[in-house]
């Protein structure tokens, strides 16, 4: 059988900006597709819910530089490229600063992002979802 070359992988990324001193880092979504993989109401479903998906996994009470709310995160979208594979229909790959707190149940954070998609991404899509906690900085000149 031949395979599907419809894919999409989102990458998402942490931004740090000083706006607020209590929302330091801001989760930035980049959404790579095939221009006509999906509809443009799918693409408004995913880029909402995965808002929200990211702001409730990776939200920390309590941890000034964890607090996120859906509007802190960014999405953009782009086009795939001819050469570019990924193993699944969508590849989602979360990258967020590193807090204590979110890497103890990292796991079940990146579940509840999977478990939230899940109702919005069509079900003749595969997908995955992948967090990278690591230290960042954002300086602006």
């Amino acid at each position: 059988s031949s395979l599907t070359k419809r894919f999409i992988y989102i990458r998402i990324s942490s931004v740090h900006l000083p706006l607020k001193k209590e929302r330091c880092s801001v989760p930035v979504a980049r959404v790579r597709r095939r221009v006509d993989s999906i509809s443009l109401a799918v693409e408004r479903n995913i880029s909402t819910t995965l808002q929200h998906a990211v702001a409730r996994a990776l939200n920390v009470p309590g941890c000034p530089e964890g607090l996120l709310a859906p509007r802190d995160v960014e999405v953009y979208f782009d086009n795939f490229q001819p050469n570019d594979f990924c193993f699944k229909n969508i590849g989602i790959i979360v990258e967020a600063n590193l807090i204590p707190e979110r890497e103890e149940n990292l796991e079940a954070r990146t579940k509840l992002i999977v478990d939230r998609l899940r109702d919005w991404i069509p079900n003749r899509y595969s997908f995955s979802v992948w967090v990278r906690l690591a230290p960042g900085a954002y300086v602006e000149g």
